[in-house]
């Protein structure tokens, strides 16, 4: 169900000029981020990170939920780790 949702939001996107898909997609990777349930699974943090690596610099929504996840006290530690994972030196910098 999480490739079918992801690949309908990316075509909206492609297809359709539509952010409606791809907006609840990165409100789907914050809540699995910042979800208190559990550990965020390793493909969907992978995902999440090549997201906001392939957004554009003058609208970056989904960077800018990840810079604030990483900024919470809040964020389990090892939700944290695998972010951080996938993170390279560049996009880590950015982020502090």
């Amino acid at each position: 169900m999480y490739d079918e949702f992801r690949h309908l939001a990316f075509e909206d996107v492609r297809y359709r000029l539509s952010d409606v898909g791809l907006a609840n997609l990165i409100k789907f990777y914050g809540e699995a981020l910042l979800s208190s349930q559990g550990l965020i699974r390793e493909r969907v943090a992978r995902h999440y990170v090549q997201l906001v690596q392939s957004e554009d610099e003058h609208r970056r929504p989904a960077f800018k939920q990840l810079q604030s996840a990483l900024r919470d006290d809040a964020l389990n530690e090892k939700n944290r780790k695998r972010i951080g994972d996938w993170l390279d030196p560049e996009l880590k910098a950015l982020l502090d």
